[in-house]
C-alpha cells in the first residue's frame, strides 16, 4: 500500500541538487547589485541587470535573465554570446566598491563611486546604450564606500566615505556639490542603509564596530559647506570589529540588520 508520507520520506533522504551559472571576469568582483526592468510587452520576461564593481576600476553592465531562464527551461544552453557585457564603463581611474541602482527609474540609472573620491552617473539610453555623465560628484576626502539612492527622490542619494562623512546630493546640481554633509564618525564609514519605509531615517556602520540611526530632518546645511555635527537617534557599540554590512528590513521599519 502507497502512503504519502513514503514519499515525503523519499524527499528528505534525497540529496539537493545545487544549479549554478557563472559569468567569467578578467578582474577581482568588489561588489555587485541587481536591477530587474519591467517586461516591455506580455510576452517577453522582465530583463535582470547586474553591475559590477572590479578592481582594476571598470563597472561591468551584464543582463542575466538567460542564466535565470535557463534553470527553468531544459535544454536552455547558455552561449559564451550570454557572458559578454552590455556595456563596459571606464570613467573611473581608480578601484571602488560604492554601487546602486535607482529604484524609482526603471529602465536603469545607476551610481558608481571609487577610491579618489568620485562618484558617477550613469544612465540607460533608449537605444539600449548606456550614458555616463563625464562630470563627477566630488566632496569627498576619502574613499566613495557606499551609495544609496533615496527610496522617494528620483534626483537624491546619499554617499558614506572613509573620511568619516555621509554627504547628500541632488543630481540636477549643476555646482556638483553635496547639499548635506554630516560628519558621523571619526573612522571610516564602511556601510549605510536608507530605510524605504520611513525615508528621513538612514542607518550606518563604521570601523569601530559602531552603528547609528539618523534622521535627515535633524540634518541642516552648515557655513562655507563644512560638515555639520547632529546627534543620532539611536547609536550602538555592541559589535567588536569593524562594520561590514547593515540592511533595514524591506518591509518593517523598526528592524535593521547589522553584520561585523
Amino acid at each position: 500500500m502507497y502512503h504519502e508520507s513514503d514519499s515525503d520520506d523519499d524527499d528528505e533522504d534525497s540529496e539537493p541538487i545545487l544549479e549554478s551559472a557563472s559569468i567569467p571576469l578578467d578582474s577581482t568582483t568588489n561588489r555587485i547589485r541587481m536591477h530587474q526592468t519591467p517586461a516591455s510587452n506580455s510576452s517577453n520576461p522582465p530583463t535582470t541587470l547586474t553591475a559590477t564593481m572590479t578592481e582594476a576600476g571598470q563597472v561591468l553592465i551584464h543582463d542575466i535573465t538567460p542564466h535565470l531562464t535557463s534553470f527553468d527551461t531544459p535544454g536552455f544552453q547558455l552561449t559564451p554570446q550570454h557572458n559578454k557585457p552590455l556595456s563596459t564603463l571606464r570613467m573611473h581611474k581608480s578601484e571602488g566598491y560604492a554601487v546602486d541602482w535607482s529604484p524609482l527609474v526603471s529602465t536603469g540609472k545607476l551610481l558608481t563611486g571609487d577610491n579618489d573620491g568620485k562618484i558617477y552617473v550613469t544612465t540607460r539610453t533608449q537605444g539600449e546604450g548606456w550614458a555616463v555623465d563625464s562630470r563627477p560628484f566630488v566632496g569627498h576626502h576619502g574613499s566613495v564606500e557606499e551609495l544609496q539612492w533615496s527610496p522617494s527622490e528620483k534626483n537624491v542619494f546619499a554617499s558614506a566615505s572613509s573620511d568619516g562623512c555621509i554627504k547628500i546630493w541632488d543630481v540636477r546640481s549643476k555646482s556638483r556639490t553635496a547639499a548635506l554633509s554630516v560628519q558621523v564618525s571619526d573612522v571610516d564609514v564602511n556601510v549605510m542603509s536608507w530605510n524605504k519605509q520611513t525615508t528621513h531615517l538612514l542607518a550606518s556602520g563604521d570601523d569601530n564596530g559602531t552603528w547609528a540611526v539618523w534622521d535627515l530632518r535633524n540634518w541642516k546645511p552648515s557655513a562655507n559647506g563644512a560638515s555639520s555635527k547632529p546627534t543620532p537617534v539611536a547609536s550602538f557599540n555592541w559589535n567588536k570589529e569593524q562594520i561590514t554590512s547593515i540592511e533595514w528590513h524591506p518591509t518593517d521599519d523598526s528592524i535593521v540588520a547589522v553584520a561585523a
